[in-house]
């Protein structure tokens, strides 16, 4: 298998990526999709679904709770 052969296998592959709280995507955000071009080729990269406010106050609520729990001290 060449270069050509994985680029055709890969050309088709759609990604939608959420934001991560606490190790799990949150679905439940109610923004739009947000489709990137690649400044380089024009082409279009993985959609990555913008966070609302809800979203962002829950995400900064679990780091908060994460930094004063110190799970993260020592990284």
């Amino acid at each position: 298998m060449d270069i050509y052969d994985w680029k055709a296998l890969a050309d088709p592959t759609t990604f939608l990526v959420h934001p991560v709280i606490d190790g799990h995507a949150a679905t439940d955000t109610t923004a739009a999709p947000f489709a990137p071009v690649s400044p380089r080729d024009g082409r279009s990269l993985p959609s990555v679904t913008m966070a609302d406010e809800q979203i962002i106050d829950r995400a900064v609520g679990t780091a908060r709770a994460a930094f004063l729990d110190r799970r993260w001290a020592g990284l």
